[in-house]
């Protein structure tokens, strides 16, 4: 997120009650990415992030295919948060991300010191060979 938003920064770990961790949007490239999608009794979990508001529409272009929702997120201090996340409607029949693009997700979560359960989530995700993209 730094990387793409100079501005961004951490505030830790966060869970989303609700919502099902997924990679099922449509790539530009044509693999699966990381998205959300509605589901009563999930968790998923992530990184919660501040960032200047002005810097909102180059995520936009950045996180292109999704769009931005409002939630609530609990934080490790148990401080209910109010926060964007990004979901899809572009979703694919084949939800197999790349290799190189699960790998960042799981250098993510390892970095961020995600659950356990959520980093074997990701372990255990299907993946395929792919050259790296921005997409």
């Amino acid at each position: 997120m730094c990387a793409r938003i100079p501005g961004a920064r951490s505030l830790g770990r966060a869970q989303l009650a609700g919502w099902a961790f997924v990679c099922n949007k449509t790539g530009m490239d044509g693999s699966a990415k990381a998205n959300l999608v509605p589901r009563a009794d999930a968790v998923t979990w992530g990184v919660l992030y501040s960032l200047p508001r002005e810097e909102l529409p180059r995520l936009d272009a950045i996180e292109g295919g999704y769009r931005r929702a409002e939630v609530c997120v609990l934080d490790d201090q148990q401080q209910q948060k109010k926060c964007t996340v990004y979901v899809s409607e572009r979703t694919t029949n084949e939800p197999v991300p790349f290799d190189w693009y699960k790998q960042h997700m799981l250098t993510g979560a390892l970095e961020h010191e995600l659950p356990h359960q959520h980093v074997q989530m990701i372990e255990a995700l299907p993946e395929r060979p792919g050259e790296q993209n921005v997409s």
